[in-house]
């Protein structure tokens, strides 16, 4: 879980440059190796971001920002034993009231003056040491300074996708399909107007990573009735980045079949681009799109690329797929769509068709099919998932393959570029650093629990989680924005929310991702660490 150290290293700063740990610094006269110790720790902290989105293709550098997190909890352990011994010292010198038994008190206790000056300077110093040695390692890879709003920085992972989909592999859609469809096909009040000036409407399909938006878009974009309705369809994956300039060379090419020059004005695109859709009554697919941040959408953005696409005919659409409630929002969609998992019957026609192959074949191993039912009730409806772990067990016919694979948490199973935890992991990686470590301390709660915004938000205020930019607000509601939040990508699935208590459950994949990005540093009944993972442990449950 190295993708966090930022939020970590700006609550250590944000400590060391505190009032009170000054003045104690102060009075015991280790100001000195204080300020080596900021010093130090602000040179590397400014590199922390680059690193943290580099890491995920050099090994070194991973194993790099593991120590400098080690370093950073000792500092945070460091700050919090200090501020614990100033109210013991306060309490000694209340309850001594200057009188002479009371200074002799503190004198044999660990304040003395000369033992705790001692003990400070020599912490702070050996951590220091430490310090020096990764602010050394730093050099030996090309990071570059990241400076800007620490709560905006998030990482997104290129991904591509088609229109193309045989729909005699896709179980369970019909009913959602319908409904797209009929609003695809009919003009919104909007469009209906006389006074409109909009001709492009949008429709969004919201849901968790591998729940089937894509696969649904492609149901819909294909369909007969669709096909005929418009003049024109375009498909476009925009993924990690929302440029206007980008998609719009990506428009024109699914469009016309021909590719804007590299070289071209952004102006010769839009022109290229308005020539194209004038008077055309068009789909528009954009695929994956991502919420605000720095590479994402923002209402900016897709105004300006919206007043452009208005050139098409009355009644072009826009469907737009995206694991962020937001983006719908911020794109004014007139229709969000939220796709929900497929029932239980639909999951084991799915995992017999991609575990099996042959029709009929499952029923020479009816000793399989009641594990199967348990492996299909272990994906809660997720296609991906079914999909996963079906083709995981293909052509392998052992009873003791399916047991373990029903029976281990999905984070301990192989796993391909295409398969669910990767997938799901891409929304953990476009997170805000501040979410990260927020989301990856859940873990420590078992599968299934219902969880309340008061018990989660003091656990996140303890761990010092929860950071205001504005400096005024409570921590209490930042917290509970926080939780909305990750309910907007999916990650939790909100029960009950009122203005100042929200009851929420996260997804049993969504917790097996959850452990999967904390497993070096939470331990609970839910997760047994090895005796080397056990070493970097910070959190343990042992509640149940």
């Amino acid at each position: 879980m190295r993708e966090f150290v930022y939020t970590i290293a700006e609550n250590v700063m944000n400590g060391l440059a505190s009032y009170a740990y000054q003045e104690i610094c102060l009075a015991w006269g280790v100001t000195d190796e204080l300020n080596k110790l900021k010093d130090t720790f602000s040179s590397i902290k400014s590199v922390i971001l680059d690193a943290e989105e580099k890491q995920r293709k050099e090994l070194h550098l991973s194993q790099w920002l593991g120590k400098l997190k080690n370093v950073c909890y000792d500092v945070d352990d460091m700050l919090n034993d200090f501020a614990f011994k100033e109210l013991q010292m306060q309490m000694l010198i209340r309850h001594g009231r200057g009188s002479i038994k009371g200074q002799v008190r503190i004198f044999f206790s660990c304040w003395n003056p000369v033992v705790f000056n001692f003990k400070l300077g020599h912490r702070i110093k050996e951590i220091r040491k430490r310090l020096d040695v990764i602010a050394i390692e730093k050099s030996q890879f090309p990071l570059v300074e990241r400076v800007g709003d620490w709560q905006s920085q998030s990482v997104h992972i290129k991904r591509e996708t088609h229109s193309f989909v045989q729909a005699y592999d896709v179980i369970g859609r019909e009913d959602d399909k319908k409904q797209i469809i009929i609003h695809l096909l009919n003009l919104t009040l909007k469009e209906k107007s006389r006074d409109a000036q909009e001709n492009v409407s949008v429709i969004s399909i919201t849901g968790l990573g591998g729940i089937g938006k894509t696969t649904l878009a492609k149901l819909v974009y294909n369909d007969h009735r669709v096909v005929k309705h418009f003049d024109m369809r375009m498909w476009v994956c925009v993924s990690d980045h929302f440029d206007n300039k980008k998609l719009m060379h990506e428009i024109v090419a699914s469009a016309t079949n021909q590719n804007c020059g590299d070289q071209e004005s952004f102006d010769r695109v839009q022109k290229k681009l308005q020539s194209a859709l004038k008077d055309k009554q068009f789909l528009l697919v954009l695929d994956d799109v991502w919420d605000k941040g720095q590479l994402g959408v923002t209402t900016a953005k897709w105004f300006d690329l919206k007043a452009l696409l208005n050139v098409g005919g009355n009644g072009s659409k826009v469907i737009v797929t995206t694991r962020s409630e937001s983006v719908a929002s911020i794109m004014d969609s007139v229709r969000v769509h939220q796709l929900r998992g497929l029932p239980h019957k639909s999951c084991m026609s799915l995992f017999i068709k991609k575990a099996f192959g042959q029709n009929g074949e499952e029923q020479r191993y009816p000793y399989l099919m009641e594990i199967a039912h348990g492996i299909a009730e272990k994906c809660e409806g997720v296609p991906l998932a079914v999909t996963t772990l079906g083709s995981l067990l293909y052509s392998k016919r052992e009873k003791h393959f399916w047991s373990e694979v029903r029976d281990n948490d999905i984070w301990r199973l192989p796993q391909g570029n295409d398969d669910i935890l990767p997938a799901l992991k891409l929304s953990y990686d476009a997170l805000p650093s501040y979410l990260k470590p927020c989301f990856a301390i859940c873990s420590l709660f078992p599968k299934d629990y219902v969880f309340r915004s008061t018990d989660l938000v003091s656990l996140w205020m303890a761990q010092g989680f929860s950071q205001s930019s504005k400096g005024n607000q409570e921590l209490e509601e930042i917290g509970l924005d926080y939780i909305r939040q990750l309910c907007s990508r999916s990650l939790f699935q909100i029960d009950e929310d009122s203005i100042d208590f929200i009851v929420f459950k996260m997804h049993a994949l969504v917790h097996d991702l959850a452990i999967s990005v904390s497993e070096e540093e939470c331990s609970s009944v839910n997760f047994r660490p090895t005796s080397d993972t056990c070493k970097r442990v910070r959190h343990v449950d042992v509640g149940g």
